[in-house]
């Protein structure tokens, strides 16, 4: 377990055997224990993006707090245990407050770590198409900068070292200009990603209008500057391929700032519930027992109360297992205390459903005209309409626009979608486009 010590020459942690293991698990779920490390993590050293790459691309790394000394991998094995043991409501329900999860970030950074190290065996030509960039936008959206600019800027430099880019031509939308303005910025970095990168995963990344604060930016363009952790909370996406099978990607065609692609649509969304966040803090969950409010099985033949849950948790488990293990149990003890207990007892008998659902919380639940049910961006409303599109690893939310135009609204879970089931069906594919 993470213990400071006063003096840099000793050690700065001790280490769990095997023995001795939940009581140390059991130790740091106690009051004290959550206080210290709401306190430390609290810092807004942790959420600064500029200190992301001074971590990620140091050999070794040492943190002084106070009078503090921590060796920066022990900082990093508690952040993975709390991300993936230890819920928000935890600190809550012992009367802490911390804000978006601050715990969660050395974990952010370790894994862009890990990434370097995987491409320092990668053959030149397959560095070009890397998504470390994007992963890194994804994983470090909510940090804080005092330009928007650097949002984007800061983690250029962790890009270039995967790469071994030399410096960049100014003209490169990889080379940082202030005096542009931070839209012509964003377009630039997304149209870079995109026609350097072999998916569209950047498309599942954005959030529609909820979350684009800067006037006029495309649909299909990420607003970095909109803090929060969006999108199904999964960066990358691999357990997911809801077009394997479909159609070939072609990359998109962008002219004007419209993007044309090929996609096919699955269904049209009749029911948008209350999102995760808003029955998280407590709101009843009206809207989601109306989507439920059917005895009828799901066209996968399960059962529609089994599909609901899964669908809060993008049917992932806490450590990334999908389809996740059965959690009904779990779910069930959650899904009262929301509903008739309301005190904080609940936890107890559901802290691996509820660590899995507060992983991303800005998503809202939906129903579709034939009976389908997911979880998308929180931006979205009845009339949508789900598609599936080649190149993206997850299924995409679009809205009719004028001119026979579309905007995108976010990426998507949709049960029973997931592993490329949509080429079992009649599809039509068809060119669109997004503005």
């Amino acid at each position: 377990m993470l213990r400071p010590c006063p003096q840099a020459d000793q050690p700065c942690c001790s280490r769990a055997s095997g023995t001795d293991h939940q009581a140390v698990v059991d130790e740091l779920k106690q009051r004290a224990q959550l206080s210290a490390l709401a306190s430390f993590f609290n810092r807004t050293w942790f959420t600064r993006v500029w200190v992301v790459q001074e971590v990620v691309l140091s050999q070794t790394a040492t943190a002084i707090c106070g009078s503090c000394v921590f060796n920066w991998d022990d900082i990093t094995e508690v952040s993975h245990y709390l991300a993936t043991s230890v819920s928000k409501q935890e600190f809550y329900v012992a009367g802490l407050e911390l804000q978006e999860l601050q715990y969660k970030n050395p974990a952010k950074m370790a894994a862009v770590k890990r990434d370097l190290v995987k491409l320092a065996v990668v053959k030149k030509q397959l560095k070009r198409e890397s998504t470390i960039l994007l992963h890194s936008l994804i994983r470090f959206r909510n940090w804080d900068s005092f330009r928007e600019h650097d949002k984007v800027y800061a983690l250029l430099g962790i890009h270039k070292a995967a790469l071994k880019l030399e410096d960049a031509d100014p003209d490169s939308p990889l080379y940082p200009r202030y005096e542009q303005d931070v839209r012509r910025a964003y377009i630039g970095i997304a149209k870079y990603i995109l026609e350097n990168t072999s998916d569209l995963l950047l498309l599942a990344h954005v959030e529609g209008e909820y979350f684009q604060s800067i006037p006029s930016l495309p649909s299909w363009v990420p607003d970095w500057s909109v803090k929060g952790t969006l999108g199904l909370g999964i960066t990358g996406y691999e357990r997911f391929d809801a077009a394997a099978g479909t159609e070939a990607y072609v990359k998109p065609q962008i002219s004007n700032n419209h993007l044309t692609l090929r996609a096919a649509k699955l269904d049209t969304v009749i029911k948008a519930g209350e999102t995760k966040e808003e029955v998280d803090r407590g709101m009843p969950c009206v809207q989601w027992l109306d989507i439920l409010n059917t005895k009828e099985l799901y066209h996968t033949k399960e059962r529609q109360e089994d599909v609901f849950w899964r669908c809060l948790i993008t049917n992932t488990d806490k450590n990334g297992k999908f389809p996740s293990s059965d959690l009904r149990e779990e779910f069930s003890s959650w899904i009262r205390g929301r509903t008739e207990t309301r005190d904080s007892e609940w936890i107890i008998g559901a802290r691996n459903f509820h660590s899995s659902y507060s992983h991303s919380l800005h998503l809202r639940l939906f129903s579709t005209a034939e009976g389908l049910m997911g979880v998308g961006s929180q931006s979205m409303k009845a009339g949508d309409s789900v598609w599936i599109v080649p190149g993206s690893r997850v299924p995409l939310l679009f809205r009719p626009s004028p001119e026979g135009r579309w905007r995108l609204v976010g990426g998507a879970y949709v049960h029973g979608f997931m592993q490329g089931e949509a080429s079992e069906r009649d599809l039509s594919f068809e060119t669109i486009c997004i503005e």
